[in-house]
């Protein structure tokens, strides 16, 4: 399993999950590590999760699936990430993330007029103040000033797959 974002220093990195059955028959799922990522097509991002499990001394020969999140670099059917290894192993089944499917269906499923609302609204005002390196350093300072130590002092865009970032983002 692998997904890519940006981390804190906005640097694109991948992390890996290496899941398996031990000799027990027990399904085992243990993170492998971080990647940096610069090629973020589909190639780029199969040529990476190739390479980190050969410096692993893994290979293709024995993976059975893969699991990615529903983005086009990951699981475009002629470019993805997963057509790429699925050529090259017919036998590693492309799964989508369950867990982005559950942050689709939770975020999307929302009646709520005034929760909608909410977020539509939290979003542009993070573009607003995003768009500025003037408005950042003025809401950092108001931060700082009204908070001694504060933790949080970035604001967290909505993202629609990921349900956790969307009530992270209306807590800024």
């Amino acid at each position: 399993m692998a997904d890519e974002t940006s981390d804190t220093a906005r640097t694109e990195q991948a992390s890996i999950i290496i899941r398996y059955v031990d000799d027990s028959g027990s399904i085992q799922e243990d993170f492998a590590g971080f990647v940096h990522a610069e090629d973020l097509t589909g190639q780029g991002m199969a040529q990476l999760v190739t390479e980190f499990l050969g410096r692993m001394g893994l290979t293709l020969e024995y993976c059975r699936g893969q699991g990615y999140d529903g983005a086009a670099a990951m699981m475009g059917r002629w470019n993805g990430c997963q057509a790429v290894i699925s050529g090259q192993q017919p036998l590693a089944v492309p799964i989508h993330c369950f867990n982005h499917r559950l942050n689709l269906a939770v975020s999307r499923s929302c009646d709520v007029p005034a929760v909608r609302n909410m977020f539509g609204v939290m979003n542009r005002i993070c573009d607003f103040i995003l768009s500025s390196p003037k408005r950042v350093k003025e809401m950092e300072e108001v931060i700082d000033a009204r908070e001694e130590g504060g933790r949080k002092r970035r604001l967290r865009m909505d993202c629609a797959t990921r349900w956790v970032d969307s009530h992270d983002s209306a807590g800024c």
